[in-house]
């Protein structure tokens, strides 16, 4: 299942282009994993994030938006892409949620986010 979240990898100047793009307000995030850490929100709803990469994690490619899929256990299914040839883009860690996330990419350089569910996460679209 795809969820309505997205994250991209952004300078700060960067998530303004958001801001006057959709007129979302940018707010820091609360205790946010780097200096760089935004969310996006519209109607006091989140509705992305965008941040730096995680430390130790070296940028191979453009900032991109990344579309995320529910799983049930996220170093599991980084293990699985990888073993069918696909890619560990960002490892898997704690996001700022508390959720398990890996940024991977399939064997054709698709990317995309596995994130596992947690109650009230997500503006409640996920279930446990």
């Amino acid at each position: 299942m795809v969820v309505g979240y997205a994250a991209l990898s952004i300078s700060q100047a960067a998530a303004g282009y958001y801001q006057l793009l959709f007129n979302y307000k940018i707010v820091a995030a609360p205790e946010a994993d780097s200096a760089q850490h935004y969310l996006l929100m519209s109607q006091d709803k989140e509705r992305a994030s965008v941040n730096t990469l995680p430390t130790g994690v070296e940028q191979r490619d453009h900032a991109r938006w990344v579309q995320f899929v529910e799983v049930s256990n996220s170093a599991i299914i980084a293990e699985k892409a990888q073993a069918l040839g696909g890619q560990i883009i960002v490892p898997t860690h704690v996001d700022r949620d508390g959720a398990q996330i890996a940024i991977l990419a399939d064997p054709n350089g698709a990317v995309f986010g596995v994130i596992e569910s947690q109650k009230d996460m997500l503006e409640g679209t996920l279930s446990q």
